[in-house]
């Protein structure tokens, strides 16, 4: 397309030397300094489609959240082209009966939704389970490092290595009712950095298992968590009433 004009544009970045923009639907590029835009394929163009989630560049490596040929959600990486998210198999799948569990939730029944069209009628319990398969897995947040990536899924931050088999939870606490919805994570080799969305930030030393609240040592008042970088041995956090 020729420009983006009258989208929505949800997050944009520039990576080597082109203009990455997210819009509700897909993830789109630049060449020329936003003149005119093409898509970016999913694993191989057998993707599926991007995860209602933000992307992140990590270590000079590009990462997104996207259902594979399989209809899987995987973390993919951006190809060496720039034109391709390839998915990471050396990183689990995100979904499946073992995940869900994790969530304190039970895998739905597959003979209890029925093939659906227009003029299918529900009954109160199929309706019940597609709602819960539709809001199965809410992910919302998306960080990590070369090895190491971070996932906030329904109140949960999930961690996985490189060559992990599945995703561990981390059992951090999300604190009270939030007051600024989502995580916002910053990740420098062994050290984590969440804001909560209670508006309290929280360190972990040892790649998240064991946190602390260091809260009380900020000599102003918190509220809320626009982002958190990184920068050598400081950290910068952005919230609603500045930096």
């Amino acid at each position: 397309m020729k420009g983006i004009v009258g989208s929505e544009i949800r997050d944009l970045v520039s990576y080597n030397n082109r203009l990455y923009a997210k819009t509700p639907r897909e993830i789109v590029y630049s060449t020329d300094n936003g003149e005119t835009w093409l898509p970016v394929q999913i694993d191989s163009g057998k993707g599926t489609g991007y995860y209602p989630a933000e992307f992140t560049v990590v270590d000079d490596n590009f990462y997104a959240l996207a259902r594979d040929s399989l209809e899987n959600i995987r973390i993919c990486q951006m190809s060496s082209d720039g034109d391709e998210f390839v998915p990471i198999q050396e990183l689990p799948e995100i979904g499946g009966e073992s995940f869900i569990k994790k969530l304190g939730m039970e895998p739905i029944e597959k003979d209890v939704l029925p093939n659906i069209d227009e003029e299918t009628e529900l009954s109160e319990e199929q309706i019940r389970a597609l709602m819960a398969r539709l809001n199965r897995t809410r992910i919302r947040t998306l960080a990590g490092n070369k090895n190491t990536f971070y996932l906030e899924v329904n109140e949960h931050l999930f961690k996985a290595e490189i060559g992990d088999s599945e995703w561990t939870n981390t059992e951090l606490d999300f604190g009270k009712e939030p007051d600024y919805g989502r995580l916002t994570i910053a990740v420098s080799d062994n050290n984590i950095f969440v804001g909560r969305g209670d508006a309290h930030l929280i360190q972990s030393v040892d790649d998240g298992k064991n946190w602390m609240d260091i809260t009380p040592i900020i000599p102003i008042q918190l509220i809320g968590f626009q982002d958190i970088e990184i920068v050598e041995s400081k950290v910068y956090v952005a919230t609603y009433r500045g930096y």
